[in-house]
Order: structure tokens, then sequence, then C-alpha cells
């Protein structure tokens, strides 16, 4: 998702269409006038295409050499003076499919806006992966060659506008003057839910801006262009220029790719550095980044000279948000003669010790049967103002808070600094007549892609609820790489209601559960984790 913009919405209003109804007209000409006018309709969405209507590919060896997919982006704005919810975006199709399509298992649906809304004039930018030459064709056959992406805004319902794009491969060469890559820096991380970036530094040659009514040279930044990029973990949302030299790429531009210049610049050594961030969608996904940008003058093409140089090389994710669920009362006498509000306390909490910030998407929290939501406490950090959507009074069964208005750029929903935490506090009303026994719910947090393991709590209706067990810490040191190692895992926890059962022992968490070693209650006994290896109880 990209910075969201508002545009004015005086330029927004559709064009009225001045009749002159005659009184002599009878009254059923009238009358079906009216029922025409009615029923036309305009769109509630403008689609704009915001990246360049080419793909670049290597002038001598297009089917092993050079980028083989790049970045399109659409620009979705609310043309209502509503504010507008549910929304989605999705390519729907390419023409010549067996040349082009999504690239790096890029989702074909993503949301716009904040949590799906769009304010009156509000727009918002996103971004798909293409790949561009899915045949492997050579010189000169893979030039020239054309797709048209469809892409549509929808609110889930009847209102739906389509946008294309036409993009034509064309031949470039690689060369120094191309925006050759002179510096990659990759940010802090990488944790599940974090938007993070790297910096790349480009070096283009002599600049030339427009002249006798030919436009200026044209410049096509992309973050990767390799076909294994794993573009379905990491979500490009934004991006922005850091600094140039080049009059037309401008300092602290965002959401652009593609610029042209406006006024010459001789030389070599022109420098541009772009950021790009991602979202992190997933639990597990190491990938490499090639990044490349391509330069036009006049007629030739020219794309970065030493492509495939400074890959990203980007580590596999880590957890790093622990969740927490409490209850004020665990204990409701029965009978229930009168309506009881408790209070739950979910506590997100970002432990990660890089100083990465997380951004939480979604909370979801599936009532217990019976169950009502009543309000948000005074006391939450997760309030109206910084949600899209929060549950309404007298809600039952799920209910969600879903992220707000930005926080830092580009960050979106709920923002947890490290080292702090995020606590949405609500009221929940146990009604009269509730009948005897244990209330459990649970609740997730979503990040992107990636849902948390539900944390439960239990109330007791006339029972008293079993305390969950004390866990602590457990450590191994001293041991040889490779060698297995076996850790009693409970002999350091309590547990007030008695012995703790080793048999009720699982793990959860970041990692692969095998499915052949689950128990009774479908809990995993089993994980793989990527650099780490097998962990079994």
């Amino acid at each position: 998702m990209g910075n969201l913009t508002t545009t004015n919405s005086s330029t927004l209003k559709p064009h009225l269409l001045n009749l002159t109804i005659h009184r002599k007209f009878i009254k059923g000409l009238f009358l079906l006038f009216t029922i025409l006018l009615t029923n036309i309709a305009y769109s509630q969405f403008s689609v704009t295409p915001t990246t360049a209507n080419f793909f670049d590919m290597d002038s001598n060896k297009p089917s092993t050499d050079g980028p083989q997919a790049s970045y399109v982006g659409f620009k979705f704005c609310n043309t209502t003076g509503s504010t507008l919810t549910n929304l989605t975006a999705t390519i729907n199709s390419f023409t010549n499919t067996s040349i082009f399509g999504l690239a790096g298992g890029q989702d074909a649906t993503q949301t716009v806006g904040i949590g799906g809304t769009l304010g009156p004039g509000e727009c918002d930018v996103l971004y798909w992966y293409v790949a561009y030459n899915l045949d492997g064709a050579g010189s000169p056959t893979a030039f020239g060659r054309s797709t048209t992406i469809s892409v549509d805004i929808t609110d889930g319902g009847t209102n739906t506008t389509s946008g294309s794009q036409t993009v034509t491969t064309r031949s470039s060469i690689s060369a120094n003057a191309g925006g050759l890559i002179s510096s990659v820096t990759l940010g802090p991380g990488t944790y599940i839910g974090q938007i993070f970036y790297y910096d790349v530094t480009y070096s283009f040659g002599n600049v030339k801006g427009p002249f006798k009514g030919a436009p200026g040279d044209y410049f096509n930044m992309q973050p990767a262009g390799n076909l294994d990029f794993d573009a379905d973990c990491f979500q490009l949302v934004n991006n922005k220029v850091i600094s140039s030299v080049i009059t037309g790429i401008t300092a602290s531009a965002t959401d652009k790719l593609f610029f042209e210049a406006t006024g010459n610049k001789s030389g070599s050594g022109n420098l541009v550095t772009m950021r790009y961030y991602f979202e992190v969608e997933c639990s597990s996904g190491s990938t490499t980044a090639d990044p490349f940008a391509s330069q036009s003058s006049g007629t030739q093409f020219k794309y970065t000279g030493n492509y495939e140089g400074f890959p990203i090389n980007i580590s596999n994710p880590q957890e790093a948000l622990v969740i927490t669920k409490t209850v004020d009362q665990d204990f409701i006498n029965y009978p229930v003669n009168n309506a009881v509000d408790i209070t739950y306390t979910v506590a997100l909490f970002n432990n990660n010790t890089n100083g990465v910030n997380l951004s939480i998407d979604k909370i979801d929290d599936l009532l217990p049967s019976g169950f009502i939501y009543k309000q948000l406490d005074v006391s939450s950090d997760v309030t109206a103002s910084n949600s899209s959507t929060i549950p309404s009074t007298g809600s039952s069964g799920l209910v969600s808070w879903n992220g707000g208005p930005p926080a830092v750029f580009p960050y979106t929903e709920y923002y947890i600094p490290a080292g702090s935490s995020l606590d949405l506090i609500y009221l929940v009303t146990i009604p009269p007549g509730t009948a005897e026994g244990l209330y459990t719910n649970s609740v997730t947090a979503t990040l992107g892609e990636y849902t948390t393991f539900p944390v439960s709590v239990t109330v007791g209706v006339g029972v008293v609820p079993n305390e969950p067990p004390v866990a602590n810490d457990d450590s191994s040191t001293g041991n040889i790489p490779g060698d297995p190692v076996t850790i009693s895992v409970i002999n350091n926890d309590s547990d007030s209601d008695g012995t703790i059962n080793s048999a009720t022992v699982s793990l959860v968490g970041t990692g692969t559960c095998d499915t052949s070693f689950t128990d009774a209650n479908d809990d995993c006994l089993q994980v793989t984790i990527v650099g780490e290896g097998v962990w079994s109880v």
C-alpha cells in the first residue's frame, strides 16, 4: 500500500446533464425521461497507471541476462464525497499470458487504502510484480511484445471500476550510464509485520531535458528484476527518493518509480538514491533482490550495467510480537441475575532488540457464545481514532479491530515501536441467564498474510477456571553443532492447580509443523525451523 493522498473534491464531482423538459411533453414521456436519468451511473473510483509503459530486457541475451520482471503500479482514488470501505484491487487479466504474468508468488488481490478504506478524495498506489518473458524468448523475438494489464477496484458489492495499461518489452543496452548501482543498504530487520526497507544508489550518465518538443530522458527505477524474488512474502508498499542531483527526480518524492528529466545534467556520476519499502507478510521466506534502473535518451535505451552485481539478501523473517490476554474477573457468581461487565486486556508487545518497529493490520477476538461486546475502555491504546473500523456495541461472535491512519511514514495500521506495547482494552457484557460453565475466547493478530497463534483466557460462571501454568525460559549451552540436544522444558515451570502434565506440551511459533506429528487436539509436536533444525516434544 502506498502513501495515501487527497485530491481536491471540487474536481471530482460528476458532470451534470442539463436538460430542459418542455411542459408540452406528455406525462408519460416525462416519466420515461426521469427513469432514464436516474439510471445513469457514474464511477466511484478512478484508476490510473503510475509506472512505465515498457519492460526493459537485455539487448543481447534477454532469456538469460538482465531483468526478467518489474513492478507495475496503479493509483486508485475515491471520486465521491463519502468514505468507501471494503475496498480491494485485483489484477484480473493479462493479454499474451504465455509471455506475461504475475511473478514471485505475487498476490493478484490487495487491500486498498487503510484497512480497505478510502476517505473522500483519497488515493492509494498499489504495486504488482510482473514477469515478461515467461516463454524464454531470445533476441530479437523477445522485443516489442505487448500485454494489456487489466485491474479492478471494488467494494465487494456492485461498485466496480476497471483500469488498464499496455506495456511493451524493449531492447536495452547493459551500460554504465544506464543506472549503474554504486551502493545498496539494507535496513534493520527482518520481522513479521515489519515495514522494512533497502536503499539503492544509482549512477547515471549524461542527462538531457526536454528540447524542441521532444521529452526529456525517462528513468525507470525498480527494486528487483529477478524472477525468484519472493514478492508474496515481501510486498512492495511504497518508495521514496532519498536524494537526487537530476532535475525531475525530486528528493522526497514518494510512490513514484517512473520519472522524466526536466533539465540537463552533463557528465557521469549523476547519483540518485531510492528507498524501497516492503511489508513482511509471512513467517518464512528468505530471498534475494536484484535491483536495477534504466534510462532512455532519444532512441537509445540503457539499463544497469552491473545488474546482479549488488544482490540484496533478505533474511528469514523472525517473530517479534508477543501477545498476552487477561480478564479482570475470571469468576462470576451463578446464577447471573443481572448483566455483568468484564474487561479484557490484550497486550501486544514488540520484543525485538534491533530497533525495528512493527505494524499490525488487524486484531480479531472470538467472543464466547452469549457474550456481548460493549465498548473500548478509556485507557485502551486502540481507539476509534487510530482504527479504520471497530466493533459496534452489541456485537457478538467474532469482533475485529482494523488498523487506522498512518503513524510514521510509511507505516500504517497499529504501530508498535521496538520494546513497546499496544494494549487493546475493552468491555464485554455477560447477560442475565448465562448458563453455568467455563467460557473461553481467543485473540489473534494479523500482520500482512501472517496470523499469530491464538491466545486465550477463560471466565468461569459458577465454576472456578483452571489457572494456566507459569512457564519459564529454558536454555542449554556448550553443545556441538549438529548434535541433538534434550531440554526438560517443564522442570522449572509451575502450576497452581497441580502438576504439569507433560503430555500437554506442544510447539507453537515460527516454523513449519510436521502434520504427521500432532496430538489428539491437532497441536504440533514437531516443527522444522530454517537455520535451526527440527524441534520435537
